[in-house]
């Protein structure tokens, strides 16, 4: 979780023209992005009580009257927004060391960050209005956040991943960049169907009743394929997209018919869209240990 933190953070390790603060330490505080009703219950928050938290990490000499670069780092499944920053785990503050920006890590629990389909009631949970209606405006509200989206970046690990995809391709006018580590991209890549995997895992973990199709819908659905970040590719055109995974088996170590990419079939054509964007983005210097990742003032 530590090396794929330092690759998070170093999304967006550019700094500003006087963005640089004193010389005092970085600060990491705990704070409460509540939800809507209906949004969020107690229920998808297992693994504590009330509403919703967040972790920020403020930067170095953070001076409230100054505005900042922003990434919004999304954690993966089966953790909780301190994960990032729990030592043994992300140790944000230390993978994050000297970050020009502000970090702001929120709750996803096992959500998949999607409104769940539900019947078609949408929500019951609704991770993905809860992050774009709730944090992003709550964050902006407390604090000061560089107005331009090439200072706005989303980044996460597996779970999380698949949520940057998705919620990047949903609001490309606010972020400029993002950053999938081993995440899955591609809904209809699993033949068993992603969207059960999906619901019988955030099912269990709040011990709610199982229905298979309760976060995507039905297989092969307009809402599944809606939520599809591939099918969302082409609103990506104008951003800094970045796809980093486990390295693949060598060719003599994968089992017949599986993938580069460790996947079973060569990898299909709506998943080569969003890899392909990676490529088209990798442009201009590099941050040492992190060669597949962008400073931030590169990007749109």
């Amino acid at each position: 979780m530590r090396r794929r933190g330092a690759a998070c953070v170093a999304l967006a390790a550019c700094a500003l023209a006087g963005s640089v603060g004193t010389a005092s330490a970085s600060e990491l505080v705990e704070i409460t992005i509540p939800a809507r009703a209906g949004e969020v219950g107690d229920q998808w928050l297992p693994r504590y009580d009330g509403p919703p938290r967040a972790k920020v990490l403020l930067p170095d000499g953070y001076d409230p009257a100054r505005s900042y670069p922003l990434l919004l780092l999304l954690v993966g499944l089966q953790s909780t927004y301190s994960d990032w920053s729990d030592p043994g785990q992300g140790e944000i503050e230390e993978t994050a060391r000297h970050f020009p920006g502000i970090i702001v890590m929120p709750e996803g629990a096992d959500g998949w960050y999607t409104d769940w389909w539900n019947k078609g009631r949408r929500g019951d949970p609704a991770w993905e209005s809860y992050v774009l209606d709730q944090v992003i405006p709550q964050v902006l509200e407390r604090y000061r956040i560089r107005p331009e989206r090439r200072y706005h970046a989303i980044a996460g690990v597996s779970m999380g991943g698949l949520g940057t995809a998705y919620l990047g391709g949903r609001l490309p006018g606010f972020f400029g960049s993002v950053a999938v580590i081993s995440g899955l991209v591609d809904l209809a890549l699993l033949p068993v169907g992603e969207g059960a995997v999906q619901s019988l895992i955030g099912q269990l973990g709040a011990g709610a009743p199982i229905d298979l199709q309760a976060v995507e819908g039905p297989p092969g659905g307009f809402y599944e394929v809606g939520h599809n970040p591939v099918r969302l590719a082409a609103n990506l055109a104008q951003s800094g997209v970045h796809d980093h995974r486990q390295r693949p088996p060598r060719p003599e170590q994968r089992p017949r018919g599986v993938g580069p990419g460790g996947r079973r079939g060569d990898h299909p054509p709506r998943l080569q869209q969003l890899r392909r964007r990676t490529a088209q983005r990798r442009r201009g210097a590099h941050l040492p240990g992190a060669p597949w990742l962008p400073r931030l003032a590169e990007l749109p």
